[in-house]
Protein backbone atom coordinates (compact mmCIF):
# COMPACT_ATOMS: atom_id res chain seq x y z
CA UNK A 1 0.00 0.00 0.00
CA UNK A 2 1.35 3.62 -0.47
CA UNK A 3 0.16 6.68 -0.01
CA UNK A 4 1.28 10.19 -0.51
CA UNK A 5 1.34 12.93 2.68
CA UNK A 6 -0.65 15.72 2.17
CA UNK A 7 -0.95 18.46 4.56
CA UNK A 8 -4.08 20.45 5.39
CA UNK A 9 -2.37 23.27 6.32
CA UNK A 10 -0.24 25.68 4.93
CA UNK A 11 3.13 24.09 5.80
CA UNK A 12 5.43 27.37 6.93
CA UNK A 13 7.34 28.82 9.47
CA UNK A 14 6.08 31.82 10.23
CA UNK A 15 9.51 32.51 12.56
CA UNK A 16 11.06 32.78 9.02
CA UNK A 17 9.22 36.15 8.32
CA UNK A 18 10.76 37.88 11.57
CA UNK A 19 12.66 40.73 11.35
CA UNK A 20 16.33 39.57 12.10
CA UNK A 21 15.68 36.16 10.21
CA UNK A 22 19.15 35.00 8.51
CA UNK A 23 20.47 38.41 9.42
CA UNK A 24 23.71 39.23 10.60
CA UNK A 25 23.61 42.48 10.28
CA UNK A 26 23.49 43.26 14.15
CA UNK A 27 25.43 41.27 16.13
CA UNK A 28 27.44 40.01 12.90
CA UNK A 29 26.93 36.21 13.45
CA UNK A 30 28.27 35.33 16.34
CA UNK A 31 29.52 31.29 16.01
CA UNK A 32 27.46 31.42 12.91
CA UNK A 33 23.61 32.57 15.00
CA UNK A 34 21.64 35.01 13.14
CA UNK A 35 19.89 38.13 14.82
CA UNK A 36 16.83 36.67 15.35
CA UNK A 37 17.60 33.61 16.91
CA UNK A 38 20.31 35.82 19.63
CA UNK A 39 17.20 38.33 20.59
CA UNK A 40 14.97 34.92 20.74
CA UNK A 41 16.63 32.30 22.60
CA UNK A 42 19.85 34.32 24.03
CA UNK A 43 17.85 37.50 24.85
CA UNK A 44 19.86 39.82 22.85
CA UNK A 45 22.92 39.03 24.63
CA UNK A 46 25.72 37.79 21.48
CA UNK A 47 27.89 36.76 24.21
CA UNK A 48 25.81 34.24 25.55
CA UNK A 49 26.56 32.09 22.44
CA UNK A 50 30.06 31.40 23.44
CA UNK A 51 29.75 27.52 24.07
CA UNK A 52 26.46 26.04 22.17
CA UNK A 53 27.53 23.95 19.68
Amino acid sequence: MTSSYEPDYEDYNSWEDEEGWGSYEEYGGPNGWDDFTIDAAFDGDPDAVWNID
